[in-house]
């Protein structure tokens, strides 16, 4: 969001609310054509496309390339890391399953219930 294109700025201590407040009234073609491209700005904001490509840019590009260079501290593979947590006792349950593109949460609700209705029975 730019100021004086998408809103109108004002100080962090408002000393020059006044003054916008005025500026706005002096000139409603200005103050309105601020405020279609406020809207303009949002609704781009919550298209499907804006969120893609954010989505894209954040999660599978820069937080990809976190999750593609984890190493196990200790050089062990997730897999084995995986089958020792299971075989000293704990229990580890996949919430979702995820690539690229798509994160499937399916069941995820489910696997919450049962675990509260384990924890009850304790």
């Amino acid at each position: 969001m730019k100021p004086w294109v998408h809103y109108l700025p004002v100080k962090t201590d408002l000393s020059d609310l006044k003054w916008t407040y005025d500026w706005a009234e002096r000139n409603p073609d200005g103050a309105k054509l601020i405020a279609k491209q406020a809207t303009r700005f949002a609704e781009n904001m919550l298209s499907t496309k804006y969120m893609a490509k954010v989505y894209k840019e954040l999660f599978v590009d820069y937080l990809g390339k976190v999750v593609r260079a984890y190493q196990p501290s200790y050089g062990i593979p997730w897999s084995v890391m995986e089958q020792q947590y299971r075989d000293s006792g704990h229990e580890i349950i996949h919430l979702s399953v995820c690539d690229e593109t798509f994160c499937n949460t399916e069941g995820a609700d489910n696997v919450f219930k049962q675990v509260r209705h384990r924890q009850k029975k304790q």
